[in-house]
């Protein structure tokens, strides 16, 4: 059996005892394997929200071994891979046209302030009337300070950001992992962190409804 689980290639989040587990259930005949494709269904939700093994079995009152074997079976590690990868995709892209987005308001705002001023300074300018600097919005100048500010924060940022910037990922469990942009598309280790972190979770909680 060792040469077999060393020629066998397992999930990222499997652990040793996990595939030794697997491999003696195997060799018992995988017993009590659920058939109700409603379980089935409910058991790989609960995974691809990072759910761990073990908190799958309390959950859905199934074996854990069981639920190993679905999920090396249906190949749900791959699947749940491919799908974070798309949702960081997504989210990266929204972030992107909301910053620009932004940086456009916040311009468009400047120069309407800035219009404004402009139209006072110059019909002062033509008739001499006091009243017209007198009628000045100072909120508006404040509101314009407060753009320019924005602005030169924003360039900043973008000057400072790191070559390659951490990307908050919020995880089934409720815990944010943090992973580098650059490593976004390899979410093998972000996986492995998740189930380290479950495993941790289950260990201090006891051996309870194995």
């Amino acid at each position: 059996m060792a040469s077999e689980l060393e020629i066998k290639t397992y999930p990222p989040d499997f652990t040793p005892e996990n595939i030794q587990e697997l491999e003696e259930y195997r060799a018992n005949g995988i017993p009590g394997i659920p058939s109700d494709p409603n379980k089935i269904k409910e058991i790989k939700k609960l995974y691809m929200d990072g759910m761990s093994f073990k908190m799958i079995s309390n959950r859905t009152r199934t074996k854990r071994v069981a639920v190993l074997f679905l999920a090396e079976k249906y190949k749900w590690y791959e699947e749940r891979e491919s799908g974070m990868i798309g949702m960081l995709e997504s989210i990266s892209k929204r972030a992107d046209v909301f910053q620009v987005q932004h940086v456009h308001f916040v311009i468009e705002l400047c120069d309407a302030i800035r219009t404004y001023y402009l139209d006072k300074i110059n019909r002062f300018a033509e008739t001499k009337d006091p009243s017209i600097m007198e009628d000045l919005n100072g909120t508006l100048m404040n509101i314009y300070t407060k753009c320019q500010d924005s602005l030169r924060n924003k360039k900043k940022d973008d000057d400072d950001m790191p070559k390659s910037p951490l990307v908050g990922i919020t995880l089934g469990n409720g815990a944010t992992l943090s992973v580098p942009e650059e490593n976004k598309g390899d979410l093998s280790k972000v996986l492995k962190t998740l189930a380290d972190m479950n495993r941790k979770k289950d260990n201090q909680q006891g051996e309870s409804n194995e």
